[in-house]
Formats: structure tokens, sequence, C-alpha cells
């Protein structure tokens, strides 16, 4: 590295031996790791954080709230109704039921 002032290379120092002007170390380069998937802000953290539950955060709870109880009600109807069609398939008996088109 060399010394902005007279150019003397000062390589690890921090004042130039020549002129005795500080040595500013080259800016680093910044780097985001975080250019991927960023996780969205969970309600108890926005409360947490900022103490404050603004209308957004009231509505999206309300809305994961009422996705979970859809979710719930339509797994209990679908087990329901495919127990349902098992039963009535166990139940059926073909050989009561005749479809016959000749007469006896």
């Amino acid at each position: 590295m060399n010394c902005q002032n007279c150019g003397a290379n000062v390589d690890g120092k921090a004042f130039c031996p020549q002129c005795g002007a500080q040595v500013q170390a080259p800016a680093q380069p910044s780097y985001n790791y975080n250019t991927g998937y960023n996780q969205p802000v969970k309600a108890n953290n926005y409360i947490a954080t900022y103490g404050d539950i603004s209308t957004q955060v009231r509505i999206g709870r309300r809305l994961a709230i009422a996705g979970l109880v859809v979710s719930i009600i339509m797994t209990i109807f679908w087990i329901l109704w495919i127990i349902l069609i098992v039963v009535a398939i166990g139940n059926a008996n073909p050989g009561t039921v005749r479809y016959s088109y000749y007469r006896y």
C-alpha cells in the first residue's frame, strides 16, 4: 500500500515514514450475506421490538388464525368423509341386490 500524500510504501504502518501523514486503510468491500430469502416479521416479534401493534399486524394475525381454523375444520371434514365412504363400502352387500334383465 502506498501513501496518498507522497506515494511512499507504507505496508502495514499507521503513519508514512517519509511525510508522517496518517495512512488510511483501503475501504473493505461490504458483503451482504442476506441477499436470499428474508424471513418476514412475525407479529409477536414486532410487538416485542416496537411495543405497538399496527393495523397491518392485527390484520395479519387475524388472517393467520382464520387460516389455521379453516385448515383444522377441513382436515376433520375429509377424515370424516373418508370414514363414511369406507363404512358405506363395507356395508354394501352385493348379494341382496340383483340387476337382471330377465324375469324369473
